[in-house]
């Protein structure tokens, strides 16, 4: 078993829990379960490849919600939904309903960013629905 965890060293993050406690703990390990090298330099195996999360071309709407539950709105603009993605309304409305509902501002400005229409999502019934949810939490 130490030979197949060894022979998989792309997966294996090394770090010191004194040095990066004082830094950004949480995005090291976003980042590791997103699949995500950690710098600009580093890659999946230092083999110039990239890692899983880092196809430029992929759609990971599972990745953005990893990112929305732990609130790093800074990791899912540089890592998930950047320019190089092609992210449609439909992709992006759940996501919204959750930006929303979850009162997550920087989410929902940086999906509109992306190109998402509030005007075409937002109806009488999902306003009634948010301030409905609103309400219940008071």
């Amino acid at each position: 078993m130490l030979m197949e965890i060894a022979a998989a060293q792309h997966l294996i993050e090394v770090f010191s829990v004194e040095d990066d406690m004082a830094s950004d703990f949480d995005a090291k390990i976003l980042a590791s379960l997103l699949g995500m090298p950690q710098s600009a330099g580093d890659d999946a195996g230092g083999n110039g490849e990239k890692a899983a999360g880092e196809d430029s071309e992929v759609l990971n709407v599972d990745q953005l919600r990893i990112a929305m539950s732990i609130d790093r709105c800074d990791i899912a603009r540089t890592k998930i939904l950047t320019d190089a993605k092609k992210w449609t309304q439909n992709d992006l409305e759940p996501l919204m309903l959750q930006a929303l509902r979850d009162n997550q501002t920087e989410f929902a400005e940086l999906m509109v960013e992306q190109g998402f229409s509030l005007n075409a999502y937002v109806k009488d019934s999902l306003m009634l629905e948010l301030y409905g949810m609103s309400m219940a939490e008071d």
